[in-house]
């Protein structure tokens, strides 16, 4: 495996560097190995920086270990043309015409990333951020630099210091973040039929259209109409669990796995009660979940009556 990841980086050095270097970007390149999990091999990505703005994408690679040179080096120049459409608005925007230092021009680009502070406690020194789900759970966020569709969404976090650049307060930055989320078309879908059909695009597949009644027991998936990238925002829209409320006929538990996406299940019809969930969880996040996707091992609960996310255990 070691010379294939010796090959993998010298087309890469060959090829994809100097392509990127005539566009005027001098980049550096590295090919990451996420942990294994139980259900397969260890995820190999191939990241490229451009340490001048900061800009960063992540490529997944497995499959190109193996291809003869001629078919690698054809891949590894599409990841080109996917870098020089991706990253054209963040580089316009960060480093010429000044847009990206302008508030008012990116407000509507503001999102949300749900993250747990116990896992990533140093987001909290340089980000503003917001707690949320009974103080359990930070909002950070985020700008969106291109098509949120985008399977490789180009995003950069908010720090502090361009917090002190646009001059605005953690209030003004939290009520438009809320502005953009409420304005999304979120989704909700049944985990078989997602596990059997990945077209996340498949209107059949979203249950929130005509508020119909969602089973007891069984178990279902939030996420952003936009796809599958920091889709579990979601929770943080009240009228949107409000109605989940109404569609599950009484409270119902959420299992924050993956920044993506989050599950939901009616608490009745659970009789085994939270410790079964939270053995699910652990279950999940160790053989299906990227550490780097990685949200939480907490489970909560909404609160029909009180409107309201708590923590169940």
């Amino acid at each position: 495996m070691d010379q294939k990841y010796e090959a993998l980086h010298k087309r890469v050095q060959a090829v994809l560097v100097p392509a990127l270097d005539r566009a005027g970007y001098t980049v550096v390149t590295d090919i990451q190995t996420d942990e294994s999990r139980k259900t397969g091999d260890p995820t190999v990505r191939l990241v490229i920086r451009d340490e001048s703005a900061g800009f960063i994408m992540r490529f997944v690679v497995e499959d190109l270990l193996n291809l003869p040179e001629e078919e690698l080096d054809k891949q590894l120049m599409g990841f080109v043309k996917i870098w020089l459409t991706d990253s054209t608005a963040y580089r316009n925007a960060s480093l010429k015409d000044g847009r990206f230092l302008d508030f008012d021009r990116m407000r509507e680009n503001i999102f949300i990333r749900l993250q747990d502070p116990d896992l990533c406690p140093d987001l909290m020194v340089r980000c503003p951020f917001r707690r949320v789900m009974d103080d359990e759970m930070i909002a950070v966020y985020r700008i969106a630099m291109n098509d949120q569709n985008s399977s490789n969404l180009v995003s950069v976090t908010v720090d502090h210091k361009l917090m002190k650049r646009w001059n605005i307060s953690e209030e003004e930055l939290w009520a438009q973040a809320l502005k953009n989320l409420k304005g999304e078309e979120p989704r909700l879908l049944l985990c078989d039929a997602l596990i059997a059909d990945r077209n996340l695009h498949n209107e059949r597949l979203n249950l929130l259209p005509g508020c119909r009644r969602l089973q007891t027991g069984t178990m279902y998936v939030l996420m952003c109409g936009a796809g599958v990238c920091n889709g579990a925002r979601e929770v943080l829209n009240p009228a949107l669990m409000e109605k989940i409320g109404v569609m599950m006929d009484g409270d119902y538990y959420i299992l924050p796995s993956s920044i993506h996406e989050v599950m939901i299940t009616s608490v009745r019809g659970r009789p085994e009660g939270v410790r079964d969930l939270k053995r699910n969880l652990r279950e999940v996040n160790e053989t299906m979940v990227s550490p780097r996707d990685l949200l939480s091992y907490k489970v909560f609960r909404y609160d029909r009556w009180k409107k309201c996310i708590l923590r169940a255990d």
